[in-house]
């Protein structure tokens, strides 16, 4: 007999010579969008015509001490502090950061909705004739 099973949906990361898998479902999408959310909020404050350092550094931080704190949820306690050991707060790097777990997202994402398109069928089947001609 035949057994059906979910699988699960994974994406792994590699961070600093680490490797990282998280789950990929709803409870992710909502820390992200949650995120998101948090740091819409921040950036809608902030003055962009300020010259004071000291206000820059305070923003930096802020917004930072999200990421970090979206880090350590998704990727487990104290990620955080070992992926920037180090490191002095850098909004930059967060950017960075974000944006490759972001893109990586989507593209593990995008393979494993592949597998289930409609073409997968004729795909199977081209390659299944190419090896026959081999």
């Amino acid at each position: 007999m035949a057994k059906f099973e979910f699988s699960k949906k994974t994406t792994t990361l590699e961070i600093c010579n680490k490797t990282y898998t998280i789950e990929d479902d709803k409870k992710l999408d909502k820390k992200l969008f949650d995120f998101g959310v948090r740091v819409q909020e921040k950036t809608s404050d902030i003055d962009l015509n300020s010259n004071d350092y000291d206000y820059y550094v305070k923003v930096s931080k802020s917004l930072c001490d999200e990421f970090y704190e979206l880090l350590d949820s998704i990727l487990g306690e104290n990620t955080s502090k070992d992926i920037f050991k180090g490191r002095m707060y850098d909004i930059e790097d967060c950017i960075s950061l974000s944006n490759y777990i972001r893109e990586e997202l989507e593209t593990q994402r995008a393979k494993r909705i592949n597998k289930y398109s409609t073409t997968r069928i004729q795909r199977d089947q081209i390659k299944q004739n190419f090896k026959k001609r081999r």
